[in-house]
């Protein structure tokens, strides 16, 4: 039976398509490039090509509303898609212009994305990918693999600097509200974010803002599991020897749907 191609939901061969369906993606790291950047916590541009690959089309728009250092936008150029980053940093944003190098297909934005956002139209992006600050977690030494804590900025609008969880997000789902209402119908947006752990207290990120997207206006339609723990080196065996704890090797992409 002959694939119309106007109905197809990318442009993945049946062998491809099959290898993305698995539930765990591995050997997705940053190059020696990308760690260079500076970036505390972006991801590869491996793995958001291969989100691209396949939850989208050549041509079609996607937006970042947590740019980073133009990750996504890269990976779009890559896959010849058309991006809308914007970005609160001034320094990361002027480290994502340097990457996508004036490309006319791609436009990035230097402010807050809560008001920024605003000026897109309704309903006019394909896609959303995009990994939002994993709540004050940057702010904090990581007793793990002993990173020390990196301020990504002073700003009283960045979410990385709001203490109370529960009110990180509220505003997280305000944000994706507009996201939603920029979004075409049936448009995914992929959401990469990681569980926290503050001593005694655990914090299950992806579940709560799983249930938080669903009050505005997307189906939580499955995940990936994005196993990182080739990237983990220096790892040591927390709580040992009196409170067993585990080692997060493992972030999670949240597939959410546009209803």
């Amino acid at each position: 039976m002959p694939v119309n191609n106007n109905k197809r939901c990318n442009d993945l061969s049946g062998k491809e398509w099959l290898q993305n369906s698995f539930s765990i993606w591995r050997d997705l790291r940053k190059t020696k490039e990308e760690k260079d950047l500076g970036h505390p916590a972006s991801f590869p541009v491996s793995l958001v090509e291969k989100l691209l690959l396949t939850f989208s089309k050549q041509n079609q728009i996607v937006l970042d509303p947590f740019n980073g250092v133009g990750t996504t936008m890269v990976g779009a150029i890559n896959t010849n898609r058309k991006g809308i980053g914007i970005e609160l940093s001034e320094e990361f944003y002027k480290v994502s212009l340097n990457r996508i190098d004036r490309n006319d297909n791609i436009k990035v934005f230097n402010g807050d994305s809560f008001e920024l956002i605003k000026m897109l139209e309704d309903n006019t992006v394909d896609i959303c990918i995009t990994s939002p600050p994993y709540w004050d977690i940057l702010n904090m030494h990581r007793s793990a693999d002993k990173k020390e804590a990196m301020n990504y900025s002073d700003k009283d609008i960045d979410l990385g600097n709001e203490i109370d969880y529960d009110v990180f997000i509220s505003k997280l789902g305000s944000l994706f509200g507009e996201v939603g209402r920029v979004l075409k119908s049936g448009s995914y947006c992929l959401v990469n974010v990681m569980d926290i752990r503050k001593k005694s207290n655990f914090y299950p990120l992806h579940m709560d803002l799983a249930t938080e997207l669903k009050q505005h206006g997307y189906i939580f339609d499955d995940l990936i599991i994005w196993d990182r723990q080739s990237d983990y080196n220096n790892m040591r065996p927390l709580g040992y020897p009196y409170k067993f704890r585990i080692n997060k090797v493992h972030e999670y992409i949240l597939i959410f749907v546009k209803e």
